[in-house]
């Protein structure tokens, strides 16, 4: 697993690795749909940023996992870092 840490969703789309968990600050649907195309394992939504209603509906329709922390995203990629170089 590998994490990938963007708010421009046309770098997700071209960049971000399958399976990763993909942290931004971005809450709209649009995130859903950046996710599906590069078969992204996760979003966290960094920042304390609130999640509308519509994106996790949308998340949960398409089966795309949406997680929020109130750290910002350096703390989230830092933390995510540490936890996969644990697991190895």
């Amino acid at each position: 697993m590998d994490g990938y840490c963007s708010d421009l969703l046309s770098d997700v789309i071209a960049n971000a690795p399958s399976r990763s968990i993909w942290i931004t600050i971005q809450t709209h649907e649009n995130i859903v749909a950046a996710s599906l195309l590069r078969d992204v394992g996760a979003v966290l939504v960094s920042g304390g940023r609130k999640i509308p209603p519509e994106t996790i509906k949308r998340a949960n329709e398409e089966g795309v996992v949406v997680l929020s922390s109130e750290k910002n995203s350096y703390h989230c990629a830092c933390k995510l870092s540490k936890i996969l170089e644990e697991k190895g």
